[in-house]
């Protein structure tokens, strides 16, 4: 293999993580932005149902929804760390390959492709 072909896995490997980080990022950027409008949503109903004179709703409490929802957020914030950690390892990865790639072949022994 020749060395210059490390530079070039190097950038696959950087492109594909970069791309991964930010498919993350785009995920969780709108799952905040559409529990945000639900949140609001469900401000203004309160509070047009106290403006209109409406009693509050009275919503019984289900002692269990803090534990399955506790083990929902567990599952989903693992998931997410397993593709951040992977785009950054692929990061990571790219950046050594790039600098073996750059290196002169007196250093790495590898042969150049001239």
């Amino acid at each position: 293999m020749c060395q210059q072909w490390f530079s070039v896995a190097g950038l696959a490997c950087d492109i594909v993580g970069v791309i991964l980080i930010i498919f993350e990022w785009h995920v969780i950027f709108w799952r905040n932005y559409h529990q945000r409008l639900g949140d609001i949503d469900e401000h203004y109903a309160r509070l047009n149902r106290k403006m209109s004179g409406e009693p509050e709703p009275v919503e019984e409490d289900n002692w269990s929804m803090g534990k399955h929802m506790w083990m929902g957020l567990r599952e989903d914030i693992s998931q997410r760390a397993k593709l951040a950690y992977v785009g950054m390892g692929l990061l990571l990865i790219g950046f050594v390959l790039q600098l073996i790639g750059a290196l002169p072949t007196s250093v790495t022994g590898i042969s150049s492709c001239v």
